[in-house]
């Protein structure tokens, strides 16, 4: 929906299908922005998210749920994501 949503001719996506696709897609593609979905398996967004922020401090990861929870929010906070999007 939001690869819909966004497309422009201009940008390139990239897609994972789950957390650990995402960091290896992160290392080999260094994309300006990563849209993380919070619940995958085996490796979830704030996992991935850590990873890639590990990585580069500097990458923008945009976090995506459909949970409106405080914990998550803060996890996602502190696993290096600039903002967490229901």
């Amino acid at each position: 929906m939001l690869k819909d949503i966004l497309a422009k001719p201009s940008i390139e996506f990239i897609e994972a299908r789950d957390g650990g696709e995402a960091v290896a897609l992160y290392r080999a593609h260094r994309p300006d922005l990563v849209i993380m979905d919070i619940e995958m398996k085996p490796m979830d967004g704030i996992a991935a998210t850590r990873a890639i922020h590990e990585l580069h401090p500097e990458c923008r990861v945009l976090i995506v749920s459909k949970y409106d929870s405080p914990a998550f929010r803060h996890a996602a906070a502190a696993a290096g994501a600039f903002d967490y999007l229901l």
